[in-house]
């Protein structure tokens, strides 16, 4: 049996780092949570349609989670952020934006201290859509989810 000469153990041990780093980074991009944009696990993680959503007067940064196939549960991605927008101007902004994937508003409702929108969706990518948007101000919550077809 011969030894690998000095020039291959490198190699070897880089190409076995690199294996590693792939199997541990596929189960680490499965779930996602509190992932910010720019980061490795957006770029990755985040399908292009949900980067393709626009974030609107933001007060903080957008952050990124999702959750792939579990059981019977359907695949989501969401993204949450504070907006200087008002309710109205958001709702109207999002479902003129989620034209683009097929989805129509089908429901809003005002009551209490959120404002809920839900949207179906035709395409083939995703079936729904939810916003929901807080009401505290000058910044309120938003969170726009997506739920992938399954």
């Amino acid at each position: 049996m011969q030894i690998p000469s000095k020039r291959w153990l490198p190699i070897g041990a880089g190409l076995m780092l690199v294996a590693a780093a792939a199997y541990v980074g596929s189960w680490a991009l499965f779930d996602g949570n509190n992932v910010r944009q720019g980061s490795l696990a957006y770029f990755v993680g985040v399908p292009a349609a949900m980067k393709d959503r626009p974030i609107i007067e933001a007060c903080t940064a957008a952050r990124y989670r999702w959750q792939g196939r579990d059981g019977e549960s359907a695949p989501f991605i969401a993204v949450t952020y504070s907006s200087g927008a008002r309710a109205e101007i958001l709702v109207k902004a999002y479902e003129k934006d989620l034209k683009s994937l097929s989805c129509k508003l089908i429901s809003t409702d005002a009551s209490g201290p959120r404002t809920i929108a839900a949207f179906d969706c035709d395409g083939h990518e995703f079936v729904s859509a939810n916003l929901a948007v807080g009401s505290e101000a000058p910044c309120v919550s938003v969170e726009l989810g997506l739920i992938e077809s399954y």
